[in-house]
């Protein structure tokens, strides 16, 4: 039995395998937070797993196959899941069962080996809270996989997958990953010392374990560095501003978009997909001498693409962008060629944005745009409408 056992398990670490989550069961549970967390367990599968060595099937998938085969979806909520495993071609299955005690929820996640019928990792999760549940059930998963599996070289972005919840071992867990080499744990060890997590506080040692983590090419490793020298010391003066630009810069090299736009390389920053970068690096396109319009306008709206929710910090950077580019299209200057049709609607795009509070650029643009359609349109009910949005952003009334 046991050479079966190793036959099968081998199987799974060198051929390519096939691994099902199945839909997480629970009573009086809202189903929609039971699909939740059983999508929590397949982005897990997805992002620790070799893609050489497993394929994770999708929920369609599943459905697709069972409908083919002409059974009921329920026995994916019954006892009947190593079975349902082996039918559908599944090689791993990961089941979730999810109680309530009182006011703390449980969930239990199994990894089952289908052609033993055999359990190979368990996990447990409880929380009061069903989004910290949700949180915690994408970690859990992650370890369910890597312990059940001996994912030996599994990637070091995985690691907080199986932190320990008792913080004293949780600090010790990643010592002794960060002795092994692991810088993603030299830099949670320096948080720990930073924030008294299950070891005293200690600044000095923080920064020791920042330091580790930079010197050996961990990009949140300096810029987390760059920002402790940035910051304000007792007596009220920054740490040291050079020695932070140097980090940030370092970072900013090694691919961290936040540390560009904090060195002030927007460029770099908005390459890699910082939305403040991009803003302010549309703002500084619009300002040079000569301006760069379409730079600028496609680089804050590459911000919008990032960050749908910008908030008003920002709001009025970009609608100064979009503003001077839409009447520059209309007149011909700033270096573009007059296109009346793309000023107006840049202009349009520009009356559109949302803010909470009034920024007299997006009132310009609908100032603009009112003006545009009484006289020129003849359209005096858009019109009105629009000197209305205008005022209401305390620009012209």
């Amino acid at each position: 039995m046991l050479l079966l056992f190793l036959y099968f398990f081998c199987g799974i670490v060198f051929a390519e395998s096939r691994i099902a989550v199945l839909e997480f069961r629970g009573v009086k549970i809202n189903n929609e937070m039971l699909l939740s967390l059983s999508d929590q367990t397949r982005k897990a599968a997805l992002e620790v797993l070799p893609t050489k060595d497993y394929s994770v099937m999708t929920r369609e998938n599943i459905f697709s196959l069972l409908e083919d085969m002409g059974k009921d979806s329920s026995c994916i909520q019954g006892e009947c899941e190593v079975d349902l495993g082996r039918n559908i071609g599944a090689d791993l299955i990961i089941t979730g069962n999810l109680i309530r005690f009182n006011k703390t929820y449980s969930l239990t996640l199994k990894l089952f080996l289908t052609s033993t019928g055999t359990v190979i990792s368990i996990k447990e999760i409880e929380s009061n809270d069903l989004l910290e549940m949700k949180h915690q059930t994408f970690f859990q998963s992650k370890s369910l996989l890597v312990e059940g599996l001996k994912l030996q070289s599994a990637s070091k972005e995985f690691i907080k997958a199986a932190i320990p919840s008792n913080p004293k071992k949780a600090f010790k867990y990643f010592l002794r990953n960060c002795k092994e080499g692991n810088q993603d744990a030299c830099l949670e060890v320096g948080y720990r010392y930073r924030d008294g997590t299950g070891v005293g506080r200690s600044t000095k040692k923080m920064l020791s374990y920042f330091e580790k983590a930079c010197d050996n090419g961990h990009k949140i490793g300096c810029n987390d560095l760059g920002q402790y020298y940035r910051e304000y010391d007792f007596w009220g003066n920054i740490r040291d501003l050079a020695f932070s630009n140097q980090l940030f810069d370092k970072s900013c090299q090694l691919g961290h978009g936040k540390a560009c736009y904090r060195s002030g390389d927007y460029s770099s920053g908005c390459a890699l997909n910082d939305f403040e970068s991009c803003i302010f690096l549309g703002n500084k396109y619009v300002n040079d001498s000569p301006p760069k319009l379409e730079k600028a306008l496609s680089a804050v709206k590459k911000a919008l693409q990032l960050k749908s929710d910008i908030s008003n910090r920002y709001i009025g950077n970009i609608a100064e962008v979009y503003l001077i580019t839409g009447k520059a299209f209309t007149k011909g200057t700033g270096g573009v060629p007059e296109d009346t049709a793309r000023g107006y609607e840049i202009l349009a795009e520009t009356c559109a944005l949302k803010a909470n509070y009034r920024r007299s650029q997006i009132g310009e643009a609908c100032f603009y745009l009112a003006d545009y359609f009484c006289v020129q349109k003849g359209n005096i009910k858009k019109a009105n409408r629009l000197y209305e949005d205008s005022c209401s952003q305390d620009y012209k009334c």
